[in-house]
């Protein structure tokens, strides 16, 4: 049983496609550069990512390191934008 006072849970890519979740935040260090990052390519190529399944790439270092109400206001407000699109 997993313990539901934790608030993340570290999972194997290779396990994404049991997880059967509709939208992914992917955390990438390579998000500003030029192309797809090869964690991204590996991703899009388990999942079925048709209309049901899309995959958001966000920056790690802001998603782990953005701490009070601004920081995590701005995350939120990624996760409004990808989900309300």
């Amino acid at each position: 049983m997993a313990d539901t006072t934790d608030t993340a849970y570290h999972i194997s890519v290779d396990r994404l496609p049991a997880v059967h979740a509709s939208h992914y935040f992917l955390l990438s260090n390579e998000i500003m550069q030029e192309g797809i990052s090869a964690t991204e390519q590996r991703v899009c190529g388990m999942l079925d990512t048709d209309e049901r399944q899309q995959i958001h790439s966000v920056d790690a270092a802001t998603w782990i390191g953005c701490y009070g109400p601004t920081g995590v206001n701005g995350i939120v407000d990624q996760i409004a934008q990808a989900l309300l699109a």
